[in-house]
């Protein structure tokens, strides 16, 4: 056993200092720096491959699009650098392929969800729903999109935080571009009184939207009736405008027709409860009571059921027709 260890110590020696020769010999030293110059160069072309790309892809493609392609570009001159590399310093590149197709199969059992995502997020890609910088509405999340990757979507929202959206999620979802078009329509519900005067109500309306300059003429703003309540009659007025500045002026226009519809005398119905009560039920209440008072309280009936209450909701006054954006931010 000893004599198996000494001679055990003795050739992991010899390997060691084999090792050592070769690695710093002078044809290892070459093969070290002419590889380390072909990735710097490798590097150096990726950089300027990405720069061109950029500045050509951009007038032809969207923003997302034309990164994605320049990344990819960039990505694939790096390992073709670094796989000459490899191959200056001896290593037999088809062997590391297919170790690197093994590893690779067996990752993709693993890593499904990333394909997954990767793969929706080129049909994202080629669709083009949504660029950097518009605002969206996925699910219950509305924000703003600040990158689009092959994985994911990055989006801040109006009241600053960062979400981060799968792409097979967004795949599967119901994306809601809101500044896809130029102009959007800024509608107001309102539950006004069953005794309103409707034609003098659209012209009052009318009148005030001609006095706002964000305000667009065409198309002409809409007045229509929605639905008849036992509290009110639902009517929605809706006025056109430009995007930009669209949330600012929805809020100011809400604000507007409030006043100027109270200036006119109009009733805006408010949000309250009318509970109505059976008289017939309040009078046996009422000779309950006197008979308990009149014995003292030392009756042994059961006490009369309550009686039954109706409560009917009334309208929600009004509303502005909202799509989940906070009202805060006027950079819509």
């Amino acid at each position: 056993m000893r004599d198996f260890l000494q001679r055990l110590g003795t050739d992991l020696r010899q390997l060691a200092e084999q090792l050592l020769q070769d690695i710093f010999s002078p044809q290892r030293a070459l093969d070290l720096v002419t590889a380390a110059l072909i990735v710097l160069i490798g590097w150096v072309v990726a950089k300027a491959v990405r720069h061109t790309l950029r500045r050509v892809l951009r007038q032809r493609l969207s923003v997302d699009g034309a990164s994605m392609v320049e990344r990819g570009a960039g990505y694939g001159i790096l390992t073709v650098a670094v796989l000459t590399a490899l191959s200056q310093m001896g290593v037999e590149i088809g062997v590391l392929l297919g170790a690197a197709g093994v590893v690779t199969v067996g990752l993709s059992f693993a890593a499904q969800t990333s394909l997954s995502n990767l793969i929706s997020g080129l049909f994202l890609l080629a669709e083009r729903p949504f660029h950097a910088g518009d605002k969206v509405r996925i699910g219950t999340t509305t924000g703003e999109v600040l990158q689009v990757d092959l994985l994911s979507v990055k989006l801040r929202t109006f009241d600053n935080l960062s979400v981060r959206i799968p792409n097979e999620t967004l795949l599967k979802a119901e994306i809601i571009n809101l500044t896809h078009f130029p102009i959007r329509r800024a509608d107001v519900q309102l539950t006004v009184g069953h005794e309103t005067d409707f034609t003098r109500c659209e012209d009052e309306l009318r009148q005030l939207v001609e006095a706002l300059p964000e305000a667009l003429d065409e198309p002409k703003p809409i007045f229509s009736i929605r639905a008849v309540h036992p509290q009110g009659v639902e009517v929605l007025f809706g006025v056109w405008s430009p995007q930009e500045g669209f949330i600012a002026f929805r809020t100011q226009l809400l604000r507007l027709v409030l006043e100027r519809l109270r200036s006119a005398g109009v009733e805006v119905a408010l949000p309250q409860q009318r509970v109505v009560v059976d008289p017939e039920l309040l009078a046996v209440l009422g000779g309950a009571s006197t008979g308990d008072s009149s014995t003292g309280g030392s009756s042994a009936e059961s006490p009369p059921k309550a009686p039954p209450i109706a409560i009917s909701p009334s309208g929600d006054g009004a509303r502005s027709g909202g799509d989940g954006e906070a009202e805060g931010d006027g950079s819509a």
